[in-house]
C-alpha cells in the first residue's frame, strides 16, 4: 500500500480527501497506457451499429442477442465474446448499463446509456449524429497524418 496524502479536491480549503498515490497513480498510468482502445473500440461499435442495435432494443440484451440483432450479421462464431469485450470497455466510460443476466446462462446484458443517442446514425433531435466524426477522425488515413 502506497503513502497516504490528502490533497485538495475542492475549491473549499476545508474539505480534504485522502487517497493513495500509488493506487491512484497506478491506475492513472493504465488507462493513459490503454487511451488508444476507447477510440478505436467507439469506432468499430459505430460502424458496427451496436449502438443502434441497442437503442432500438431499450432493453438489455446479451452480447448473443446484440450479434444477431446487428445490420450486417457477424461471420465470425466469437462475435459475442468479442462483443462481450467491446461492450465491457464502453461500460466502463459508462456508454452503455452491464448488468448480469437473469436467465441464468451466465453472460453479462447491456442496454445503451443516454449518452448513445448522440452516436446513433439517424439522430437529428440533437446536435445531430457525432458518428460520423468518430468514424473519421480514427480513420486509418486520418491517423497516419500523426
Amino acid at each position: 500500500m502506497g503513502i497516504l496524502f490528502e490533497e485538495t479536491l475542492s475549491s473549499n480549503p476545508t474539505i480534504q480527501i485522502a487517497t493513495d498515490d500509488d493506487n491512484e497513480l497506478g491506475l492513472m498510468a493504465v488507462r493513459i497506457a490503454n487511451a488508444a482502445a476507447l477510440p478505436m473500440v467507439l469506432k468499430a461499435a459505430l460502424e458496427l451499429g451496436v449502438f443502434d442495435t441497442l437503442y432500438a432494443a431499450s432493453v438489455f440484451l446479451s452480447p448473443s442477442e446484440i450479434a444477431s440483432r446487428l445490420p450486417t450479421a457477424p461471420r465470425n462464431p466469437e462475435a459475442p465474446a468479442l462483443l462481450d469485450r467491446m461492450l465491457r470497455l464502453l461500460a466502463s466510460y459508462s456508454m452503455v448499463k452491464c448488468g448480469t443476466d437473469q436467465a441464468g446462462k451466465g453472460e453479462r446484458d447491456y442496454r445503451a446509456e443516454p449518452i448513445c443517442r448522440f452516436f446513433l446514425k439517424d439522430n437529428i433531435q440533437d446536435i445531430g449524429s457525432l458518428a460520423s466524426q468518430v468514424i473519421v477522425n480514427f480513420d486509418s488515413v486520418f491517423l497516419n497524418t500523426w
